[in-house]
């Protein structure tokens, strides 16, 4: 039966055993490099279909909208208010609930 190990003896273990592990996996990295082919480096594209590009320059307008979606009016941005009270007055009027979207559109030169 061993005895107890040292505090000295105990470090150099763990040491030792690191060190055969470390050399393992070093090995086996080597291994798998050698044997896995390499692929040949992409090409630099015009970008995945996720990254569209901005359409540049844009301007925000106000939609009014039925209960669909559908637009059914445009306003420039600055007239938020007439976008809101026409939307408000189509809702009295027609009976169904009309509302105020945002939307950017490009700007067109």
């Amino acid at each position: 039966m061993a005895g107890k190990l040292s505090n000295r003896d105990r470090i150099a273990q763990k040491a030792a055993e690191a060190a055969a592990t470390a050399q393992e996996k070093q090995e086996k990295a080597d291994k798998k490099a050698k044997s896995t082919p390499r692929a040949a480096p992409r090409k630099a594209g015009k970008g995945s279909a996720k990254t569209a590009r901005s359409p540049g320059r844009i301007k925000i307008v106000w939609r009014v909208c039925n209960p669909a979606g559908v637009e059914v009016k445009s306003f420039p941005y600055a007239q938020e208010a007439e976008a809101r009270a026409e939307a408000e007055r189509m809702t009295t009027q027609l009976g169904r609930t009309h509302f105020v979207r945002r939307d950017e559109v490009p700007l067109s030169s």
